[in-house]
């Protein structure tokens, strides 16, 4: 008597490889080849050469696009520094005014109308600049207080003093104010200017100021422009 044997179904490539994972459990008496440790390997290290020679073709041209898009990047940024600086020195142009000069010494209605004619002067600036549009909100009037702020005992008013040769104050081009209240005193909002009236020569010259934005804590020294000489204090 002869014992045949036979021999499992067929299997396919997935399942032979779900047998070798040991995720898949083969029927009984399936042939499930050997693994081919011996092939694997032989592509494994043409794979890994493979992809040595496309990462020593593509990462010196990747770094190379990324220090182009940084000097483009840095490029821009300077352009646009630059813009932002030559903005700001030509919004801060000195300008120049003058009355004239009564004989002798001037009297303080003199010294007031001199005054009253420097701050029409720094209006009609801000209204014409806010005309061409490199200010944004409507202007209606100027204040004017002393520069630099803060003194203690507070200064006279120079336009009030016939001793007082010139002074400089601190102008807001009023865009709106604040009511006083309970936990505030009045103020206003505006655009600042510094005024400096020569009252011996009855002239004066003022020029706009541009703050550092309150975010910048610590600005770079390198991007601030400090006002004309003329108009600082």
């Amino acid at each position: 008597m002869t014992q045949s044997h036979e021999s499992g179904p067929p299997l396919g490539r997935w399942e032979v490889l779900g047998a070798w994972l040991h995720v898949w459990t083969p029927p009984r008496g399936a042939q499930i080849p050997p693994v081919p440790w011996r092939a694997i390997g032989i592509w494994t290290a043409v794979a890994v050469i493979a992809l040595g020679i496309a990462a020593a073709v593509a990462i010196p041209r990747i770094d190379a696009a990324k220090r182009q898009g940084a000097a483009r990047d840095a490029a821009a940024s300077a352009r646009s520094d630059a813009a932002e600086r030559a903005r700001v020195v030509a919004s801060q142009t000195p300008h120049r005014g003058r009355a004239a000069r009564p004989a002798g010494t001037p009297s303080v209605t003199e010294r007031l109308s001199l005054f009253s004619a420097a701050k029409a002067a720094v209006l009609a600036d801000a209204r014409a600049r806010v005309r061409a549009g490199t200010l944004d909100s409507p202007v209606s009037a100027v204040d004017c207080v002393r520069a630099p702020q803060g003194a203690a005992p507070p200064p006279p008013d120079p336009e009030r003093h016939p001793t007082i040769g010139a002074a400089a104050y601190d102008c807001t081009a009023i865009t709106g104010r604040i009511a006083a209240g309970e936990r505030n005193v009045a103020g206003a909002l505006g655009y600042p200017f510094r005024l400096k009236v020569d009252f011996s020569r009855f002239t004066f010259l003022w020029c706009k100021q541009t703050p550092v934005p309150g975010e910048q804590l610590i600005p770079d020294p390198r991007n601030v422009v400090p006002l004309p000489r003329v108009c600082r204090i």
